[in-house]
């Protein structure tokens, strides 16, 4: 997706004048640092998800995320690296619940292609359709 460029007087600042303009609620400023680091969150989130729709939703999780901490962030590392770092936590925590969450027959046979067998529970009519008049 390609955006439009941001006209901004802030755009050629470095990241932290656009932090502490994000922190005073200039508006404007932190889309700068969305469009300035997206690429490159979206390249680690793909190498990390290995899928494009997973890794662009990581980077909407991870920008929505820095935006929320942008106070606490304390320079001590670049904002990239910071970016960077709740990326990949935000991966380790969403893999975790994935792999945590059970699956249904339906999902295992869907991925897989897998026909139901004949008289299958699912194919059976539920309690109203055999008590329908």
């Amino acid at each position: 997706m390609v955006s439009e460029p941001i006209n901004s007087p802030l755009a050629e600042g470095p990241d932290s004048v656009l932090i502490a303009a994000s922190n005073c609620a200039r508006g404007g400023a932190f889309d700068v640092l969305v469009e300035r680091y997206r690429a490159t969150l979206f390249s680690v989130a793909f190498r990390i998800t290995r899928n494009p729709e997973d890794a662009e939703d990581l980077v909407q999780q991870s920008f929505q995320k820095a935006f929320l901490q942008l106070p606490s962030f304390e320079a001590k590392s670049s904002f990239a690296t910071w970016l960077i770092n709740i990326a990949t936590h935000e991966a380790h925590v969403s893999s975790r619940n994935r792999a945590g969450r059970p699956v249904s027959p339906d999902e295992i046979r869907l991925e897989h292609k897998i026909a139901p067998p004949k008289g299958f529970p699912h194919e059976a009519p539920n309690s109203e359709e055999k008590f329908a008049p």
